[in-house]
């Protein structure tokens, strides 16, 4: 059981760091590449792309794929499979990364520059998330135990905050009281960053204010985008993309502004982003239904919203700059002026149709928490994809928009996976694993006790 625990630990640490080597390698890639580079580096082949592909072909998603291996008759067979499959697979991932950045050469060193950074900055990003989601920080529905250490713990109320808990901005302390032995905890709801560094726990809050600080210590420009119906989340600046991108760390979502309002069927109203030089409503980027939206922001005139806006963004502009040189100050300030025109105009767009991953309800916190929010979903069929992932984020969580969603099955005696019927694809059967794994793991099993699990019901069905 704990080995289990452990080896899932590792698996999701090696995707997340792989991800960010990935990423890292395509950047200094992209930033070497100018006149003066060595003439063997002009060449269209490169060890050090082949050798990022065949990174690639070593995600821990091809495991499903490693399955025909325990069907086979001896052990000596199983293992020249594996070998051989392993080996395919990274030298397939090399050659096409080979093969591609032969393609992008030619279209000119621009194009290459722009395509490795897009797609370098999203490695990162990704591998951050994942990092951040399943290895650094913790989701905390009730506050562990002071004294037996039990998680059985129940919220009875709040408190006072201490001196202390004052000086790292915990401006509310929620009490529990442990089930098991009686005794009660304080859990102080921090906003100082470097205190969160260092409990690494919270609630939406807590998770978006670390992971904003996490994303300005990389050098990323950072919004802290505060939704007034109770959350609160990310945005940063693509340089090579030249707009802000939608970052939730409770979710492990990138670049998916719709998951709330398709998703998790929150009613929005107001969402402003507060970066340390500028403040922005951000309000249409994360819906399609601005005109309704818009009967729901009563709290004052829009105009005189927009008045508030911009003195504020003002003000944080004046202080930001106040110790820069005159020319620094003015390059910033005509800096944003621009940013700011071209992201009115992005705002002002029509959004496009939903993402798959945005038709999934939220998977961070307890269910029936999130149920009573109102945030587990905007129909059926996205509370079955997020009770399916509770925990783990939206990443690969969601089906294809267009198939209904399979009806889950109980908890106490869960149906084994059918059988592939003829004329089904195996991506269909290897939907229904994933669906199957993700069931498992969302009733309290580790990823690896869940892929046991499904390959001996597997083993059953075909006997």
């Amino acid at each position: 059981m704990q080995l289990g625990k452990v080896a899932e630990q590792c698996a999701t640490l090696a995707v997340g760091v792989v991800l960010m080597i990935i990423g890292g390698m395509g950047l200094k890639e992209s930033r070497e590449w100018d006149e003066g580079v060595p003439e063997e580096a002009e060449s269209a082949f490169s060890w050090r792309t082949f050798g990022t592909g065949m990174l690639s072909g070593m995600h821990p998603d091809a495991l499903l794929l490693c399955l025909p291996a325990l069907a086979l008759p001896t052990r000596s067979a199983g293992l020249i499979f594996l070998t051989s499959f392993g080996a395919g697979s990274m030298l397939a991932m090399g050659g096409y990364s080979a093969a591609l950045r032969a393609a992008c050469k030619s279209l000119g060193e621009q194009a290459v520059r722009r395509t490795s950074s897009i797609a370098s900055a999203l490695a990162i990003g990704l591998g951050m998330l994942r990092w951040y989601k399943h290895e650094f920080f913790t989701w905390t529905n009730a506050p562990r135990c002071d004294f037996c250490r039990s998680t059985d713990t129940k919220t009875i109320g709040g408190t006072e905050p201490t001196p202390e808990e004052q000086h790292f901005l915990a401006f509310k302390v929620e009490v529990a009281k442990c089930n098991a032995c009686g005794q009660q905890t304080r859990f102080p709801r921090y906003n100082d960053p470097a205190k969160l560094l260092e409990t690494r726990t919270g609630r939406c809050g807590e998770w978006a204010n670390c992971f904003t600080l996490l994303c300005r210590a990389l050098g990323y420009e950072a919004r802290h985008v505060h939704d007034w119906t109770d959350h609160v989340w990310t945005e940063v600046f693509s340089d090579s993309e030249q707009r802000w991108i939608h970052l939730d760390s409770c979710e492990a979502a990138f670049d998916s502004p719709l998951m709330y309002e398709k998703g998790w069927g929150k009613k929005l109203t107001y969402c402003i982003g507060f970066a340390r030089d500028h403040v922005t409503d951000v309000t249409r980027r994360y819906t399609q239904k601005f005109e309704e939206l818009l009967t729901r922001r009563t709290a004052c005139t829009e105009q005189d919203l927009s008045r508030t806006v911009a003195a504020l963004s003002e003000f944080a502009l004046d202080r930001s700059v106040s110790q820069l040189p005159a020319a620094a100050a003015e390059a910033r300030r005509a800096q944003l002026a621009s940013r700011g025109a071209a992201e009115q105009t992005q705002l002002a767009a029509a959004q496009s149709g939903a993402k798959a991953e945005e038709e999934v309800g939220r998977t961070s916190g307890d269910a029936a928490w999130r149920e009573q929010r109102g945030e587990l979903g905007a129909n059926s069929a996205a509370k079955q994809k997020a009770l399916a992932c509770s925990e783990l984020g939206v990443e690969g969580a969601a089906a294809p928009a267009s198939k209904p969603a399979e009806p889950k099955a109980p908890a106490s005696t869960p149906a084994a996976p059918k059988a592939p019927a003829e004329g089904h694809s195996s991506q269909e059967a290897q939907a229904r694993m994933r669906a199957r794994i993700a069931q498992f793991v969302a009733e309290g099993m580790t990823a690896n006790e869940a892929l046991l699990k499904v390959i001996q019901e597997a083993k059953m069905t075909n006997a």
